[in-house]
């Protein structure tokens, strides 16, 4: 009896070989390969997903190329003159939205929103209004601050008028 169960091990053993054999080629043969299991995958085998080793990934300074997502960025003078664009379109009084400017004025959103933050910052140009509802027009200072302005100016006077 033990001889027989001895044997029996052996052949589920050989069989268990043998099955693991023939999927391993098949998974090899599936990923292009053709080639037996103990072999090393070819070169047309596709490669390992995610990040590179650091030793693939080093390459020498000159061969490698600084690049943004951005783009690229613009110079002084390129903001300089799309500053003036952004003046002259609002000329006479008009009062508009940051997107109808970059509509009519038909340039990048990115680099006119940098030209335009350094208008208001200068108050060359005023912001009327927040966020989707912002409207620009030349001139200094936001209603914003001229509401705050007042707000202070009339606290002060009631303030002088207990007093006196």
């Amino acid at each position: 009896m033990a001889d027989m169960q001895t044997d029996i091990n052996r052949i589920l053993n050989d069989f268990a070989a043998q099955l693991l054999k023939v999927f391993r080629e098949a998974v090899v043969t599936s990923l292009g390969g053709g080639a037996p299991a103990g072999r090393s995958l070819p070169a047309s085998a596709p490669k390992r997903r995610g990040r590179p080793p650091k030793a693939a990934a080093a390459a020498p300074a000159a061969a490698r190329k600084k690049t943004s997502k951005r783009g690229p960025k613009s110079t002084p003078k390129e903001v300089e003159a799309l500053q003036v664009q952004i003046l002259d379109a609002l000329k006479g009084g008009a009062k508009m939205s940051a997107s109808e400017m970059v509509k009519a004025l038909k340039v990048d959103p990115g680099p006119f929103q940098y030209a335009l933050g350094k208008l208001k910052s200068s108050n060359q140009v005023s912001q009327i209004g927040e966020r989707r509802m912002a409207k620009y027009s030349l001139g200094g200072g936001s209603k914003k601050a001229a509401k705050g302005a007042r707000k202070k100016a009339k606290g002060s006077d009631a303030g002088g008028d207990d007093q006196g």
